[in-house]
């Protein structure tokens, strides 16, 4: 059967990734944010999207992207209430098997330390692909973009590799998610 993914977090760089994977697969796009779901469905009206704030919704998938925002906070540390939340959620409903990607910013090491334990707890595939999206930048498209990811292990990568490689033109594999969340950051800088 065709996977069903996950996007947790439906903001600039979750609208990105709902329209790219639904080209190709059932997508549930999940934010708790309603009036942000409703304006967004109205512009991808006839992809096979599931618009939902019931988390319980999100347990079909076996795929869970997760990009919500990881803000600064005054002292310039990482604010993780969004991401902590999001794992949380996914914890919650993610059955034993399904492939959990950090599409978020966050630091380095952060994807192991926050995520790792479920790859043991809840037998999850873990792995980290850092958003690649270009605000005001037309060329290359999204699906275009070479596209970083990696995993925790050798059975996370394979899988997450099966899943955007029907999505994205160039895939690039990294050793580990901490030299994803570098490139994220090296981007950045």
């Amino acid at each position: 059967t065709e996977p069903i993914v996950a996007v947790i977090g439906v903001g600039y760089v979750g609208t990105h990734l709902v329209e790219a994977f639904a080209s190709h697969y059932n997508v549930v796009s999940f934010d708790l944010s309603a009036k942000r779901l409703l304006e967004f469905a109205s512009q991808l009206d006839g992809l096979p999207i599931e618009f939902t704030t019931d988390a319980p919704d999100i347990s079909q998938a076996s795929y869970f992207l997760i990009s919500v925002p990881t803000l600064l906070n005054a002292d310039k540390t990482i604010n993780t209430t969004y991401l902590r939340s999001a794992i949380a959620t996914v914890e919650k409903y993610a059955k034993s098997g399904s492939t959990v990607v950090i599409e978020s910013s966050v630091a380095v090491g952060m994807t192991r330390s926050r995520v790792g334990p479920l790859m043991h707890s809840r037998k999850l595939l873990v792995g980290m692909s850092p958003k690649r999206v270009d605000p005001g930048r037309i060329e290359p498209a999204f699906a275009y973009i070479p596209k970083v990811i990696s995993g925790l292990h050798q059975a996370s990568i394979d899988s997450i590799s099966a899943l955007y490689g029907r999505v994205f033109a160039n895939l690039l594999p990294v050793s580990s998610p901490e030299v994803a969340e570098m490139t994220k950051l090296y981007e950045n800088c």
